[in-house]
């Protein structure tokens, strides 16, 4: 997987992104920003979304029409989280976060909950949720491991005990 993660190439040129928190994860902004930072991406201080926006569902990406390389930046940020429904926005003013200002920043990915504290790979479909499979996997072999010891040695008794 690592292999093929490396193998992504993203537009991370010429624009700075922020991430601002719209989902009911306490400080999954951080941990987004700094999971896109480790990819290539530019990326500012993380910061919450505005109180008029609240919680969302669904990321949104938003853009400065006036950037030239905010577009495409933002276009491969919304890759990075897996596109489907994220949607690309025009930034507009205020811009929907805390401050109601970017700064430096031209991309603001408005994080929901569809993509909070999940890795991009996750998001990418490249690998299951982290959850997940370990647990699964954990009970299956625990369970046939359990099952499988007790009749091995009591096949093994029994064998014993009929020779005998």
């Amino acid at each position: 997987p690592a292999t093929t993660t490396t193998t992504i190439a993203y537009d991370t040129e010429g624009a700075t992104l922020i991430v601002a928190n719209a989902s009911g994860i306490n400080g999954a902004a951080g941990r987004m920003s700094d999971a896109l930072e480790i990819v290539g991406f530019s990326v500012g201080e993380p910061t919450n979304s505005s109180d008029a926006i609240g919680q969302l569902e669904t990321t949104q990406v938003f853009y400065d029409p006036d950037a030239e390389r905010a577009k495409p930046v933002a276009e491969s940020v919304r890759e990075a989280l897996g596109g489907g429904d994220i949607e690309l926005v025009e930034v507009g003013v205020p811009a929907p976060v805390e401050s109601g200002e970017l700064g430096d920043a031209t991309v603001l990915v408005l994080m929901g909950n569809d993509v909070a504290d999940k890795s991009l790979e996750e998001l990418q479909g490249l690998v299951s949720p982290a959850t997940t499979p370990p647990a699964s996997d954990d009970a299956t072999d625990d369970s046939v491991e359990t099952t499988e010891a007790p009749d091995d040695e009591e096949t093994d008794d029994t064998t014993d005990t009929t020779e005998a």
